[in-house]
């Protein structure tokens, strides 16, 4: 499936909630271009596709773990990471906004397994201690976003049962004095969020 087949095709969901008979093709050929430099293929289809997939219950429970675990590995939520000004930013970012989404659905609607779920509420700790890339708009490219991204999925993280536990909360204090020693991160501006469903 090439990107203006998936672009058809994801337009096509949007407009009529009408998916192709290999959902599995779909998802796949989504994870892989998660992080596209075009914005209207990753901001305005891929990202709203996802959330009404798992929100509307379009996936099984073998697919939402098959996402979840996919967009944790090294070619997604740590893709390239420590690198700055470069591409792979988005695919980081918005790898952290649909494991936002897959948590926020499990903990309205509890299906996937315990130690999946630690897994991700752990990478989203790891995964804003690590991230040096604090870009928002990148000209040509659109919002990159990362360290909203990141606070979204934590936030999502947090709210989850299955947060409780002092070490974390002990990172969490960690990511706070992290971020204030950082004068060119800033977590407050106006349109940090805009993307998130759960905030």
């Amino acid at each position: 499936m090439d990107i203006t087949i998936l672009k058809q095709t994801l337009v096509t969901f949007q407009q009529t909630k009408q998916l192709p008979e290999n959902r599995d093709e779909l998802i796949d050929h989504m994870l892989r271009h998660i992080g596209s430099i075009d914005s209207t293929l990753r901001d305005d289809l891929i990202y709203p596709t996802f959330a009404s997939l798992i929100f509307e219950e379009y996936l099984t429970k073998q697919q939402l773990e098959k996402i979840c675990t996919i967009c944790m590995d090294d070619n997604h939520l740590f893709y390239q990471i420590g690198d700055t000004k470069k591409d792979s930013v988005f695919t980081r970012s918005f790898s952290a906004l649909v494991l936002a989404l897959l948590l926020e659905k499990d903990r309205l609607s509890p299906s996937l397994p315990a130690s999946l779920l630690t897994h991700v509420i752990d990478n989203s700790l790891s995964y804003l201690l690590q991230e040096t890339d604090t870009r928002g708009y990148v000209k040509g490219k659109g919002w990159a976003h990362s360290i909203a991204h990141g606070a979204d999925l934590l936030a999502v993280a947090i709210r989850h049962p299955l947060f409780e536990d002092q070490t974390r909360w002990t990172a969490c204090l960690l990511l706070v004095i992290v971020y204030l020693k950082n004068p060119s991160i800033s977590m407050m501006k106006k349109n940090a969020s805009r993307k998130s469903l759960m905030l």
